[in-house]
């Protein structure tokens, strides 16, 4: 058993480092150890089953995280995401600042409920010479429709691969959450 183990632990990082990409979204119970915080965003790390999968996301907990999310990125891995974490449940609108490669979101209320779910398209670049306030008023924005504590942002396909709808109740470990959001910004965790 130990040596199956360790074969199958050689063969995933082979894989992974033969390939140069991550393993995909797993079924939930089939997940590798977690680190706390991805190397690269140094945003905390979360597992999250979303349907009959388990989904790597960045946590986006803090004001700053949320305003920049997964801007400036060339893409979103396969099996990964990011989930972001407000203070209190609220109508939210998010748009494509400075993302320039298609990705899905979706929104949900403070049970975990699924109140919207969009398929964003790239915005052209900010140009030479425009300013914020022309940038930003450009920009389509993708609404949650009803009050929505949480935004989980994940690759292009995943909505119709995972056959989730409008309804749909993703389980969230509410605790936890709030533990990444600062005292400072209505939440409970440092700061």
């Amino acid at each position: 058993m130990i040596h199956l183990l360790a074969s199958m632990t050689l063969l995933l990082t082979c894989s992974v480092a033969c390939h140069g990409q991550e393993p995909q979204a797993t079924p939930p119970g089939t997940e590798q150890e977690l680190p706390a915080v991805d190397p690269k965003s140094k945003l905390p790390l979360h597992r999250q089953a979303i349907a009959d999968r388990s989904y790597v996301l960045e946590v986006a907990g803090t004001f700053a995280a949320r305003r920049r999310g997964l801007g400036g990125r060339k893409r979103i891995e396969p099996g990964r995401g990011m989930i972001f974490v407000h203070p209190e449940p609220g109508y939210r609108r998010y748009w494509m600042y400075d993302c320039t490669f298609p990705m899905e979101i979706i929104f949900l209320d403070q049970d975990g409920r699924i109140t919207a779910m969009h398929r964003m398209k790239p915005e052209p670049p900010r140009k030479a010479g425009e300013s914020e306030s022309a940038y930003t008023s450009r920009l389509k924005r993708y609404s949650s429709r009803r009050k929505a504590l949480y935004a989980i942002e994940l690759e292009p396909g995943s909505i119709d691969s995972l056959k989730i709808k409008i309804g749909q109740v993703i389980p969230i470990d509410h605790a936890k959450m709030r533990g990444f959001v600062p005292r400072s910004e209505g939440g409970t965790g440092p700061g």
